[in-house]
């Protein structure tokens, strides 16, 4: 009886410590004309997986797989909502600079992703 218990604890907490670990998932919507660490991202909505400094973009649609590394940075306020910071760029692109977290004081910036002469 004691062994059932047991095992049937195990399994809840294991449920729960996954349900925690999915929950560093965030949604974004990248507009047409959007690059990324070098890269040109299509238009849509994405899942945004966090993992250190790695940000991980899926597209929800096509199921296109991105991922750039970049700085964590703090705030002092919760973000009300995840959302993208881009920058114009000379080359007639939108450059991501940060990605901030909804619900967290995370924001993740891609200095590499600086439009040409923003830098």
């Amino acid at each position: 009886m004691k062994t059932r218990t047991q095992a049937t604890l195990l399994v809840l907490f294991a449920g729960f410590g996954l349900s925690i670990a999915s929950a560093k998932t965030y949604q974004i919507s990248v507009p047409d004309h959007t690059e990324m660490a070098g890269t040109q991202l299509k238009a849509g909505d994405y899942t945004v997986r966090v993992n250190g400094t790695t940000a991980t973009l899926v597209g929800e649609t096509n199921q296109t797989r991105f991922e750039a590394n970049g700085a964590v940075q703090s705030s002092e306020k919760k973000f009300p909502q995840t959302e993208l910071e881009l920058t114009a760029g000379a080359d007639g692109f939108s450059h991501v600079a940060a990605i901030d977290l909804g619900g967290t004081t995370t924001r993740l910036t891609f200095p590499d992703s600086a439009a040409p002469g923003t830098k």
